[in-house]
């Protein structure tokens, strides 16, 4: 085991604790299903790093407890973080809990952002008179 950590240092399935079984999606399918109230935005951080706070997003540190709003969710979880290691890491978490229907944001934070200013690029301005 200690050689096969070694030859795969870089391999984030050995830090979930088996083959990750939860799904990656693009940033703006997210992005429609969070606005569509089909799912639920969890940013996830280590305890005690700077928070880069997406204001859809509760905010919920790795090592800690799970917050009882993840373990019985009324809608599927995506997951999204500065390193998509650490969102990996917590969506296996989640899975072993037994919590269905999660998914990381493929891409992470840069990923939601720029899907985000694109969506706001793309829709019509608001407050114009109609003549």
């Amino acid at each position: 085991m200690l050689l096969a950590a070694v030859l795969c240092a870089g391999c984030e399935w050995l830090e979930t604790g088996g083959a990750p079984s939860f799904d990656e999606v693009e940033a703006t399918e997210a992005q429609a299903r969070v606005l569509a109230k089909a799912a639920l935005l969890v940013q996830v951080r280590e305890t005690g790093a700077p928070a880069f706070h997406v204001r859809e997003a509760p905010l919920v540190e790795l090592e800690g407890p799970l917050p009882p709003f993840l373990l019985a969710p009324e809608v599927p979880v995506l997951i999204v973080a500065h390193d998509a290691r650490l969102a990996r890491r917590l969506a296996a978490r989640l899975v072993r809990a037994g919590v269905p229907g999660v998914s990381v944001v493929r891409g992470g934070l840069q990923a939601w952002r720029n899907g985000a200013e694109a969506s706001e690029a793309r829709a019509p301005a608001s407050g114009g008179r109609a003549s």
